[in-house]
């Protein structure tokens, strides 16, 4: 997750802190990241959709720890997926499948401790598991929002609108976003590291980022590869840095075209990926809980609406917001044919994000009513009988109708 090797390159403005310094403050917290290793206690009954409340309870104590210092969480949760993510998370998604069907097949052949490593990697966190969190939020007058589509920039947003503080996350992608106060690591006695934007110019070289326009750094992020691109070969961090000063991507493509280190077609991949990148870290849709409408991260440039073609790609490129004339998402440059109501209500919690016809629930509760569906039916009683009463006269007429449909 995030940009390989950055964080690394940034450690000598990774200043170490406790929450005491951050005393009083607001703070944006990224509710998935938070999820991601809430799931460590718990891998096993997620894979195999069995109850638990192990999730939840790691958000109330890292809740309760924030509350010594009277830092008040802003959870922010991550929306529907956004369309120059689509290979990144096919990826992720086939490697979970792979997990899950090799955790399965050690667990039921005894190896029980095997297999909770694979489930741990293959667990899939969901808005249904965020909705139990989300509940929580509701009962105990904790701010949350569930972002359009992806949780950094909606954080980033915030940030920038002096709702909150900082932000507390393990991704270093806020920062290519914007971020200006970046709080990682965080532990549970309460120590983290912070990265603030501001000391960019404290980097030593060959790798000092106030160097660069933004322009270049996202440039640089998608040449080395990150979430949105898969990058271009041989090149990283430190060896782009020098590529990307005063140099377009065009040009630098053409470079490594010329020694011959990537194909015609991958060229022409990487290079549709880095616009549709450079227009996401900049613009992506989120949702204003000021103005209750979705929004963009930053506002959108006249000179990227003067050709329609780029405007396509831009607009293709921050995320398809659900039309209010068609009930579909769509790629929409007009605002007011969005459905911000729609939007407003998958913010709260009471939308699905992606399956946004249907009412957000949450995971335990679905895994409770099938589980009382499936003891209650009768197929459930046929499988009792098979398992404790496999030598017994089998006569029917001691059975209701509806238990003997079922079996039959």
């Amino acid at each position: 997750m995030g940009i390989t090797g950055f964080l690394p390159k940034l450690k000598t403005i990774q200043k170490p802190i406790t929450l005491d310094q951050l005393h009083s403050k607001k703070l944006a917290v990224d509710g998935y990241s938070w999820l991601h290793k809430a799931t460590v206690g718990c891998s096993h009954e997620l894979t195999m959709g069995l109850n638990t409340r192990v999730y939840l309870n790691y958000f109330i104590k890292r809740i309760r720890l924030l509350k010594q210092y009277d830092i008040k969480p802003y959870f922010v949760f991550d929306g529907a997926r956004i369309n120059v993510k689509a290979g990144t998370e096919k990826e992720r998604l086939d490697r979970r499948i792979l997990y899950k069907k090799r955790g399965q097949s050690l667990w039921n052949a005894g190896r029980y401790q095997e297999a909770q490593a694979f489930f741990r990697r293959c667990v899939d966190v969901t808005p249904e598991m965020a909705k139990l969190v989300i509940d929580y939020c509701k009962d105990h007058s904790i701010e949350f929002i569930v972002a359009p589509f992806e949780a950094d920039s909606q954080m980033v947003y915030l940030e920038n609108q002096k709702l909150v503080d900082g932000v507390i996350s393990e991704d270093s992608d806020l920062l290519i976003f914007g971020c200006k106060n970046l709080i990682t690591k965080l532990n549970d006695i309460g120590e983290a590291k912070q990265i603030e934007s501001k000391n960019f110019d404290k980097l030593p070289k060959p790798f000092r980022l106030s160097e660069l326009t933004p322009d270049e750094i996202r440039l640089l992020v998608c040449i080395s590869g990150c979430d949105y691109t898969k990058g271009l070969p041989h090149i990283g961090l430190s060896f782009g840095y020098d590529y990307v000063k005063d140099c377009a991507a065009e040009r630098i493509v053409s470079h490594v075209l010329g020694m011959e280190r990537i194909t015609k077609e991958r060229a022409v991949e990487f290079l549709k990926e880095y616009h549709f990148a450079n227009y996401s870290f900049q613009f992506q849709r989120v949702f204003c809980p000021i103005k209750q409408k979705l929004v963009t991260l930053n506002e959108i440039p006249s000179k990227y609406l003067d050709s329609k073609e780029q405007s396509d790609i831009l607009f293709s490129s921050i995320g398809n917001p659900i039309s209010k004339h068609t009930g579909k998402r769509e790629v929409l440059s007009n605002f007011d044919n969005i459905d911000h109501e729609m939007h407003r209500l998958i913010s709260i919690g009471e939308r699905h994000p992606t399956e946004y016809y249907k009412p957000l629930e949450s995971r335990e509760d679905i895994v409770t009513r099938k589980r009382e569906a499936y003891y209650s039916s009768p197929q459930m009683y046929f499988k009792l009988w098979n398992r404790y009463a496999p030598s017994l006269p089998f006569d029917p007429a001691y059975f209701p109708n509806y238990i003997m449909k079922g079996i039959r």
